[in-house]
């Protein structure tokens, strides 16, 4: 009876391994049969910020997704949403990268700019405090005065500000 419970384990064990290495050796095989682009490679030159909300358009270009696709991608970092915005504008980047208040902020100017995508996040802004604050969370906030300067308005974050 033990024979026979190992030898249906063997078995079992058998085609377990059968099975990894012929999924392994297809998915092997098809990765490396993908076609390279051929086609001719295109220029563009991102602006955006340094933050998460960006952080797809890093990754892609980490993985040679845009080369992959004959997109030779440049990005210039800028420390703001509207100093991208007006690169784009002044025709220093072809694209940028900015929260949606700024593109508000131009259509409202009549700058002739349009989104042609959106990332949507539920919270964005951070408080930044010293431990000796006794400030631990929003709630320790209640009867504590902030000053927001101008560079708030202005597409900075408060966490910016606050440091």
């Amino acid at each position: 009876m033990k024979a026979h419970l190992s030898r249906k384990r063997a078995a079992t064990v058998l085609a377990a391994v059968i099975l990894i290495v012929a999924v392994t050796l297809s998915l092997f095989f098809y990765l490396n049969s993908q076609k390279q682009y051929t086609g001719n490679v295109d220029s563009i030159t991102v602006g955006m910020v340094r933050h998460e909300y960006a952080s797809l358009i890093y990754i892609a270009q980490d993985q040679q997704y845009f080369a992959a696709n004959g997109i030779n991608l440049t990005i210039k970092n800028f420390p703001t949403g509207v100093a991208a915005v007006n690169a784009m504008l002044s025709g220093q980047v072809d694209v940028s990268v900015a929260t949606e208040f700024v593109v508000v902020q131009e259509a409202l100017q009549n700058a002739g700019t349009y989104t042609f995508a959106s990332v949507s996040k539920g919270l964005d802004l951070y408080i930044v405090t010293r431990v000796e604050t006794g400030i631990r969370n929003a709630f320790d906030l209640k009867g504590k005065t902030l000053e927001l300067r101008w560079a708030l308005l202005n597409n900075s974050t408060l966490a910016d500000t606050l440091i």
